[in-house]
């Protein structure tokens, strides 16, 4: 459903989060990027705010900002409407 909607993660490692529209490619990273973020505004989390288009695919790339660095963390989307998520294969 078209509407603004937020995109945050949650944890403690520094995440850094990219938005892309249709397809990711990863060796051309620019290409469908609609918005990247590293740091919400009060915190380390990566924080996108974006109006989503109902006829849209979105897709989350979800990492860390400094390199060699792993943990778990949580994805999560608000909006006017509930947001599924579903792994991507890169291969």
């Amino acid at each position: 459903m078209s509407g603004n909607y937020t995109i945050e993660t949650y944890s403690n490692i520094d995440t850094y989060g990219f938005l892309y529209s249709n397809t990711f490619d990863p060796g051309s990273i620019s290409t469908n990027l609609l918005e990247e973020s590293d740091d919400g505004p009060i915190s380390i989390n990566f924080l996108i705010s974006i109006n989503f288009q109902a006829v849209t695919q979105y897709i989350v790339v979800a990492t860390t900002f400094y390199p060699n660095t792993t943990g778990s963390f949580s994805i999560v989307a608000t909006g006017i409407a509930s947001v599924i998520f579903s792994p991507m294969n890169s291969a």
